[in-house]
């Protein structure tokens, strides 16, 4: 299996195929669940694969592991149940008795975002059409619909129970093909703690970031470019290695709190995000709006593994991020910094008026 093509990051999977990194059976059930365009077959395919190839391994356990009501020791037996409650939840998902499928939300594609003019972070609408009887009815309405027509990259389909009940969704890709299923609304069952066991899971391999790059998850339902800082789970030597100048008392308060955490065991999905600074959501709405960036005490990106580069321009209020990444790597000091950002930010929001007032006046001149 080749376990570099489920990564959502091409600059991730590289820089691990260049380490020669080993993997463990854990390790790439994990990357496999976390892709984002392979589809829920070629997962099981993989998922079972691992079991039949590589050595078994302990999970992947989170902190959250106590509340589940399974303790599981062997990732090929955790796997084995995986595999089966997906697709006892796929075909659940298709038993249409007594409920109704709708289209739930699409995707546009970047291309058809910016063909209608739509902002470059929503890429995502929600629909509200008539109900169908059948999933593959429902299918077959948005295949005629869209034929000749790929405005849309991703479907998410609703089912919803009649009476009231289960209800659950299924997202397919352009091709209408499966990607997930997942549910709501459902009486508990041991599939919360089986999917549990996977999505929370914490997981550290090597990157190639350093502080100061600008970077994009580019599976994130907001995309948006950021200027990486660090990773929560990094050690002061870590921190060093990436770019990070730190006393010796920062260090040392660093270190303690990492070996603590270590020793505790609390790992868990919350620790995979990535943190940085961005361009606050919603700002420059208006020409008195400035142009301001953030940084995102939770993080700036939900999974560090989906990072990677960002190698598009960098123009209007995106230069802000520029100006930060110059300053993170210590290539200017805080008042050219700053001095900077405020020109910048002076320059977007006299384009922007220029371009209200032309909207605006053009036709009466």
């Amino acid at each position: 299996m080749d376990i570099y093509s489920f990564f959502n990051s091409r600059d991730v999977a590289d820089y691990l195929r260049g380490e020669k990194h080993e993997f463990t059976a854990a390790e790439a059930a994990y990357i496999v669940y976390l892709s984002d365009t392979a589809t829920l077959d070629e997962k099981l395919v993989a998922w079972q694969e691992i079991v039949d190839t590589m050595p078994d391994c302990p999970v992947c356990h989170s902190a959250l592991d106590p509340y589940f009501k399974r303790d599981y020791k062997s990732e090929h037996q955790f796997l084995r149940e995986y595999i089966f409650t997906m697709k006892l939840m796929l075909r659940k998902f298709m038993d249409g008795e007594g409920c109704v499928y709708m289209p739930h939300e699409f995707r546009f594609t970047p291309e058809t975002a910016i063909r209608y003019g739509r902002d470059e972070h929503s890429l995502w609408i929600q629909e509200m059409p008539d109900p169908f009887s059948s999933f593959d009815k429902c299918v077959d309405s948005l295949r005629h619909d869209l034929e000749g027509a790929p405005e849309f990259d991703r479907y998410c389909i609703a089912k919803r129970a009649i009476d009231g009940g289960d209800s659950g969704y299924v997202t397919l890709d352009e091709r209408f093909r499966v990607l997930d299923v997942t549910w709501a609304n459902h009486d508990p069952s041991d599939y919360d703690d089986v999917d549990m066991h996977l999505c929370c899971a914490f997981l550290e391999l090597p990157i190639p970031f350093k502080r100061g790059d600008i970077v994009i998850d580019r599976t994130a339902r907001d995309p948006r470019p950021f200027v990486f800082d660090y990773l929560k789970f990094w050690d002061s030597a870590t921190l060093a290695e990436h770019g990070h100048v730190l006393s010796a008392e920062r260090a040392e308060k660093i270190d303690r709190y990492v070996a603590n955490w270590r020793a505790e065991g609390s790992k868990d999905d919350s620790y995979m995000p990535a943190m940085g600074w961005s361009l606050t959501p919603g700002s420059l709405l208006t020409a008195e709006d400035p142009a301001f960036l953030a940084y995102d005490p939770f993080g700036a990106c939900h999974n560090y593994l989906d990072l990677e580069y960002y190698r598009e321009p960098l123009e209007g209020k995106l230069r802000l991020l520029e100006v930060a990444s110059r300053w993170a790597r210590g290539e200017i000091d805080l008042d050219f910094a700053i001095n900077n950002a405020a020109l910048v930010a002076a320059e977007v929001r006299a384009e922007k008026l220029r371009s209200e007032m032309e909207t605006e006046y053009i036709g009466v001149i």
